[in-house]
């Protein structure tokens, strides 16, 4: 499934809120119909129930979004089975220097800056 598909489903169900494609490619991924704006993750790495890691790494480049126009931000698992949601005010207290580390992946060695997000403060869902 689609991962828009799935949290547009998810805010339905849980909290009888309408979301929509943001129309502007370019910023966060849905528009709520109360006016909140939702940032997607489809995580591959997470393939168990519980998420696997007590932190999550936040691109620098969307607290740069974020800055902008606040956001909650959705992560999902592999198999769409999981959720967490990190609500825009929790969110904000990390978008700060002290939260921000370079971090090396398969994709880039060095010089890729994320923020970095306590697992504990998201909500976390059976889809």
């Amino acid at each position: 499934p689609d991962s828009r598909e799935v949290v547009k489903k998810f805010y339905k169900k849980k909290y009888n809120i309408n979301l929509t494609d943001n129309p502007d490619k370019r910023k966060t991924d849905l528009i709520a119909d109360d006016g909140k704006f939702i940032e997607i993750e489809h995580r591959l790495i997470w393939k168990t129930p519980k998420f696997p890691y007590e932190q999550i790494n936040f691109p620098f480049r969307k607290g740069n979004h974020y800055s902008k126009q606040a956001f909650d931000y959705v992560i999902l698992s592999l198999d769409y089975s999981h959720i967490g949601i990190i609500t825009a005010d929790k969110l904000g207290k990390y978008i700060k220097e002290e939260h921000l580390k370079e971090v090396s992946n398969k994709h880039i060695r060095s010089g890729e800056f994320f923020y970095k997000l306590n697992a504990s403060d998201f909500d976390w869902y059976k889809l």
